[in-house]
């Protein structure tokens, strides 16, 4: 998955730049625009009903009564309303019915689900979601549908229009009644949902001390002295290996490890005890850097080398140059990298620079191990293209070293392989090899720094650092985008995480429920439902249709279409210039800004499903949530108001 950098919420909602428009502008724009369509639409139904002047007249006084009757509407009868729609899906025991093929999907969903794939979290975290998902709008389609235009029909609504009841009172009880069935049952769906996952992805693994085996490493650091296999559970098992310092740790197996215990009884006895699995659901929040480039010859770029492939997401720097992929990363502070179990007292003396501590503080800070504790996370999704062969077995070198945007400071290269496919987790430690370069007199001098320090050295004072990528070896490429490399800061909890991305299903039905109220104040239960699907269909596409209408995907509109699939001619052929061809793209071009701006007109449903950041554990940002948030209010709001003047023209009697 490619995880982009989160937008920020105000520089989305309100205008970023002067002759920019933010989300709220446009959301007014558009406002205004259907307002203009709607009237003249009203007036021409009117026209045709009642004449050009009588229905200028009904149209006048329907807009002048009906929008300040709309703000009167009195939330003691809206949930009045809403008590009503909820006893009356209770009544048809459609929840009962919904819960129960919920419940039973997750009951025998454990038997097929393959547990044996590399990221096993990912399959069961895929698995609640999408029934999740599924079954609630399933149900909201089901009961907005079948709801209102039942009780027209069955004229159960004359014991509510006959009372002083407002329209608006009847669309917003019944969303508001309906949206809190689906609230209730996301609510249970999401718990027991996480109890699933949590209970299918815990286990342990048994280890037996006798069956550790003497370990020969061909390394020139051979710190490594047993190795072995743990027991096999959940059809796995992990490498086990034991340091000189009698440290012990396990070996990535399905995308996590585990915790490693050491446990030496009275007699001196060594035993290992592994804990629950580590670097499966997890909530990541990474933090972005601006990337840049340098060519062959380090002269700056705006893009890398394009190797040939379709996607251009990617670009490479040659091996063997001086070819650079640059990161710079803003707002680094050290007191978002300090780990949650430090003392007051031991994150007082961390956040103290290296040279500036005390005796008794540097002689504490070696005893507790502060600065090994205290780590830089990076993680790094490099692409590699190898344009000969090489050793297949072993992965492209990379240089990473990191320097200081305002002083001449830069660190020993750090070397390791880059592994194709794979998310490389690096710990930068807090003290590092560094080289400063100074002027004095015009004289270029440069010093080594044994212990600089990696949070006040070589980050600058606001927070800036600059990430350095190199190939050493010639003839081969690595391939990087900005959101390839990150700075992981500390992790969030996986529960609110869980909860964010069944809240945003939530919006999603908000919008759901709202769109088939409206459809169902004028249409009946079939025609509702289709309505609904649709514009459920069409929040899906609407990227694509907005594509497709402003021209960035080949075929012309939908009459040019029609006609190169008769005729056997493909996207690239042009036709002859004849007045039947220029004819046929002046109506495709009326038709195309007609589905241009009804693209505004439906949400982008997939934008409000942030199930693949909960798989492949990232964490929902607050700034994404409130814009998701932000939009369903837009389109609730809109959506209400349309529903309350199509049900206030109806003859409800008739």
């Amino acid at each position: 998955m490619v995880v982009e950098e989160f937008p920020d919420f105000l520089k989305w909602f309100l205008p970023d730049l002067p002759g920019s428009f933010g989300a709220f502008i446009f959301f007014l724009a558009v406002v205004a625009f259907l307002c203009l369509v709607g009237s003249i639409f009203g007036y021409l139904v009117c026209a045709i009903r009642h004449g050009p002047q009588e229905g200028f007249y009904v149209l006048s006084s329907v807009i002048v009564k009906g929008v300040p009757d709309l703000f009167r509407t009195s939330p003691r009868r809206t949930m009045a309303i809403a008590m009503l729609a909820i006893q009356e899906t209770v009544r048809r025991r459609v929840l009962l019915a919904v819960f129960g093929i919920f419940a039973v999907g997750l009951l025998v969903g454990g038997w097929f689900l393959d547990v044996k794939s590399e990221h096993p979290d990912r399959i069961y975290i895929g698995f609640v979601l999408t029934g999740t998902q599924y079954l609630t709008l399933l149900l909201m389609l089901l009961l907005t549908a079948f709801s209102l235009p039942v009780d027209i029909k069955n004229k159960t609504i004359y014991t509510i229009v006959t009372k002083p009841v407002r329209a608006s009172e009847i669309v917003l009880g019944r969303i508001v009644g309906f949206g809190v069935i689906g609230t209730v049952l996301l609510l249970l769906m999401c718990i027991i949902s996480y109890l699933f996952v949590i209970r299918g992805l815990t286990h342990t693994h048994q280890l037996n001390v006798d069956e550790l085996a003497d370990y020969k490493s061909n390394d020139s650091d051979s710190t490594l002295v047993k190795e072995g296999v743990t027991t096999t559970n959940s059809r796995h098992s992990h490498e086990f290996k034991v340091l000189a310092d009698g440290h012990a740790y396990t070996e990535m197996a399905m995308g996590h490890t585990h915790n490693v215990q050491k446990i030496e009884d009275d007699d001196g006895n060594v035993s290992y005890k592994l804990g629950p699995p580590e670097g499966i659901l997890q909530a990541r929040v990474p933090v972005y850097g601006k990337l840049s480039f340098l060519d062959r010859a380090g002269v700056p770029s705006e893009r890398g080398i394009n190797t040939g492939s379709e996607w251009t997401y990617r670009s490479y720097i040659a091996g063997g140059t001086l070819a650079s992929a640059i990161w710079k990363f803003e707002g680094i502070r050290m007191a978002d990298f300090i780990p949650s179990d430090f003392t007051r007292e031991e994150r007082k003396i961390a956040l103290t620079p290296i040279k500036d501590r005390s005796a008794s503080e540097r002689d504490f800070a070696r005893e507790h191990d502060l600065d090994e504790r205290l780590i830089l996370p990076l993680e790094l999704s490099l692409s590699v293209f190898r344009s000969h062969k090489g050793n297949i077995e072993r992965g492209i070198t990379v240089e990473l070293f990191l320097k200081n945007p305002d002083r001449a400071i830069e660190t020993e290269p750090l070397i390791f392989e880059s592994r194709e496919f794979l998310t490389q987790q690096i710990n930068l430690p807090r003290k590092l090899k560094a080289e400063e370069v100074t002027m004095e007199n015009g004289v270029e001098n440069s010093f080594s720094i044994e212990e600089a320090d990696l949070f006040h050295d070589i980050v600058s004072e606001e927070g800036s650092l600059e990430l350095w990528i190199q190939c050493p070896e010639p003839a081969q490429y690595l391939g990087m985008a900005q959101a390839d490399v990150y700075v992981r800061a500390s992790d969030r909890a996986f529960f609110a995480n869980f909860f964010k991305a069944f809240a945003s299903f939530w919006l999603q039905m908000i919008v759901v429920v709202s769109a088939g109220v409206m459809f169902s104040t004028f249409l009946n239960s079939a025609v509702t439902l289709m309505a609904t699907v649709g514009y459920l269909v069409l929040g899906f596409f609407v990227v694509f249709i907005r594509e497709l209408a402003s021209g960035e995907i080949l075929g012309g509109g939908p009459i040019e279409s029609i006609i190169r699939i008769i005729t056997q001619k493909n996207v690239m052929q042009e036709f002859d210039q004849t007045f039947g061809t220029l004819a046929m793209q002046m109506i495709d071009a009326v038709i195309l800004w007609f589905m241009y701006l009804a693209t505004y007109t439906v949400p982008e449903f997939l934008k409000f499903d942030t199930s693949n950041y909960l798989s492949y554990g990232f964490n929902i940002s607050a700034d994404l949530m409130m814009m998701n948030f932000a939009t369903a209010m837009g389109f609730f709001v809109s959506l209400t108001v349309i529903g309350y003047f199509f049900l206030k023209a109806r003859e409800i009697a008739a």
